[in-house]
């Protein structure tokens, strides 16, 4: 749980960081950079690249390379600078020109289906080998409904999760916005007869999503954004903004906000009405209004009339009354859009004719409203974290109190039960042997059945008793030098007539040297061994059991194989918690505690070492696996020995 709430953490301070170099950064090389960086850091990737699509060319090109060590190697060996290499947008056979043409992510363990035949396929292989990726994925980057590019990472595992998927998703729309805003800010340098207005209108741009971005609480950055624009966008006469929701699941619009200024004052008064109340339901096929309309079609609406805009929600002769107080000439509704989803308008009053509106301003106010859709939804997103982060914290503490007191009573109970069932069992071995006189066949039957589940018992009580002193730090290790082959020999024979008796053979692979000696605790570890070979004797039917030893410079390993029921990946995964079982291993063996691969991986751990199984699926047996740590005085002096 501790890990995760890190993680949760870890996820909020990148995306702050992200959307902050979005909002500052207008330099396209920076900002791409900055981003890429950070979310190879993020999620530990091996590396990423960006590419940005050149529509009129019909191609694609690399723009920005992370900059880690190892992809910095690789790009060292293309023919070209990584600037230079593009692929046609059209290109069955290329996953990124795929990416960009079909706007959908793709995956592959093969760098070369990403770079070839931009790059040759021996060298995607090369780079691939040097690197270990073990999987590439692309995301497009989408504005709006165009897609301007793509960017694909390298993985040095085989997948990700649905949560890490969602927030690359998140993160694509995020640079996508950056690449947009640092674009329109190069149109704006090299228009240089327009300089001057673009720049103060950037400018209002970023200094309004700074405000923004002040606070993460969604409603409080709404009411900043909106409160923003009187002042920040003064230049273009602009006096007061409304943020309206889109629900899009009841199709309801609610306003949420409007700039808190004199002239929106007295409109609301004579309106009559608090915002809130005037819940438009959204026709789709016929929007009633132009705040409706402009979410419907995702385009700008523009009229001189603000009942255009509201009416009927609103009387028409109040909405007239209302726009004469605010001395408004046009209102402007612009669709906000955030991951590829309208979620409201951005409505814009001005006090100029709606004629004098430009292209350049349109395009400001479209990245306007995006930009804030964008901070508001990163604000509530941040929010459902925190409250995760508090929820999973409170759990967390939840579950270690109920998992000290579940460990508390097992403990309590296997002790109280451990005396009475000692003397059980020495009564019932008495019996047994006929210390009380010779028992007829069927009470010699009774007695030694009630024998066997007594045994089994008191093996379960020593289980929990084990458990509760690896849980209370008291798992005490007496370590010596240790002949491993001897302890293992010794339980072969001990287990080998119970394996003869069930009709499977049990063995020793004997290496073809003498092997090391390793440090270890001799009772504890064999403990380890008669363990895992008694659990690959309950789960197999027929065949048999090997043991293998065998060591390295570093490590003494044991591995124990069986032809038994074998795992799923699942299974696998998971089988060395506490109380866990295989699914079809309490089938065959309805009496497991689960407890046993639990105390074996502490013991192996509490020497250093490691655990763990694989299998080929079910029905294709398992070997367990077990790794101690070798001291380099010990094995060098065994091998001069």
């Amino acid at each position: 749980m501790q890990t995760e709430n890190e993680w949760l953490k870890r996820q909020i301070a990148t995306l702050k960081e992200v959307n902050e170099t979005i909002v500052v950064d207008l330099n396209l090389e920076e900002v791409t950079q900055k981003i890429v960086d950070s979310i190879v850091e993020l999620f530990g990737y091996l590396g990423g690249t960006l590419f940005l699509a050149n529509q009129k060319s019909g191609t694609v090109y690399s723009h920005t390379v992370s900059n880690t060590r190892l992809i910095k190697r690789a790009v060292e060996k293309l023919d070209k600078p990584i600037t230079e290499h593009t692929t046609p947008i059209i290109d069955p056979e290329n996953l990124i020109g795929r990416t960009v043409a079909e706007g959908k992510s793709f995956r592959s363990v093969q760098l070369s289906d990403f770079i070839v035949p931009t790059v040759s396929a021996r060298t995607a292989d090369v780079i691939q080998r040097m690197t270990r990726m073990k999987l590439t994925i692309s995301y497009p980057l989408k504005y709006g409904s165009k897609t301007i590019g793509a960017w694909m990472f390298h993985v040095k595992k085989s997948s990700l999760s649905e949560e890490e998927n969602k927030l690359m998703q998140l993160f694509s729309d995020q640079i996508s916005i950056a690449i947009y805003n640092a674009r329109l800010y190069s149109r704006v340098q090299d228009q240089v007869e327009e300089l001057d207005a673009k720049t103060k209108d950037l400018g209002s741009l970023l200094t309004v999503t700074q405000q923004a971005i002040r606070s993460l609480e969604p409603n409080e950055v709404a009411q900043n954004i909106v409160n923003a624009v009187p002042e920040k966008l003064k230049h273009l006469e602009f006096v007061a903004g409304l943020i309206v929701d889109y629900d899009m699941k009841s199709s309801k619009v609610v306003p949420r906000t409007i700039t808190r200024v004199p002239i929106t004052e007295k409109a609301l008064d004579i309106i009559g009405k608090p915002l809130n109340e005037f819940t438009q339901q959204l026709d789709l096929a016929n929007p009633s209004t132009l705040i409706g309309r402009s979410i419907v079609t995702r385009e700008i609406q523009m009229s001189d009339e603000l009942e255009e805009f509201v009416a009927p929600y609103v009387p028409k002769r109040a909405a007239r009354a209302a726009q004469k107080a605010m001395n408004v000439g046009t209102i402007i509704s612009v669709p906000m859009v955030v991951r590829g989803e309208v979620v409201g308008a951005f409505v814009f009053f001005a006090n100029r004719n709606p004629h004098t509106i430009t292209d350049r301003e349109r395009d400001l106010m479209m990245a306007f409203a995006n930009n804030m859709g964008l901070a508001i939804e990163n604000a509530r997103l941040y929010k459902i974290i925190e409250e995760k982060a508090e929820e999973l914290e409170e759990k967390n503490e939840y579950l270690k109190r109920l998992d000290e007191t579940k460990s508390n009573f097992l403990s309590i109970t296997s002790h109280q039960l451990r005396t009475p069932i000692s003397g059980i069992k020495g009564y019932l071995s008495m019996l047994a042997e006929g210390d009380f006189g010779k028992l007829e066949t069927k009470q010699q039957e009774i007695v030694d059945m009630n024998l066997l589940n007594v045994e089994r018992l008191v093996k379960l009580i020593d289980m929990f008793l084990n458990v509760s002193r690896i849980e209370a730090g008291r798992l005490n290790l007496e370590k010596a030098p240790t002949d491993m082959m001897a302890m293992i020999e010794d339980v072969v024979r001990t287990l080998g007539q119970e394996a003869e008796r069930k009709g499977l053979t049990l063995s020793v692979e004997k290496p073809n040297r003498k092997l090391p000696n390793p440090v270890i605790d001799e009772e504890k570890m064999r403990q380890v061994v008669l363990n895992l070979v008694d659990n690959a004797s309950k789960y197999t039917k027929e065949g048999g059991i090997t043991i293998i030893p065998s060591a390295t410079r570093k490590v003494f390993k044991i591995e124990v194989r069986d032809t038994g029921i074998g795992l799923d990946e699942a299974d696998a995964q998971q089988l060395f918690g506490k109380f866990v079982r295989a699914g079809g291993g309490a089938k065959i063996n309805a009496n497991g505690s689960g407890l046993g691969l639990f105390i074996i991986k502490k013991i192996v751990e509490a020497h250093g070492g490691r655990v763990w199984v694989e299998s080929d699926g079910v029905g294709r047996g398992s070997s367990f696996f077990v790794e101690i740590p070798l001291r380099a005085e010990t094995a060098k002096a065994e091998e001069t020995a």
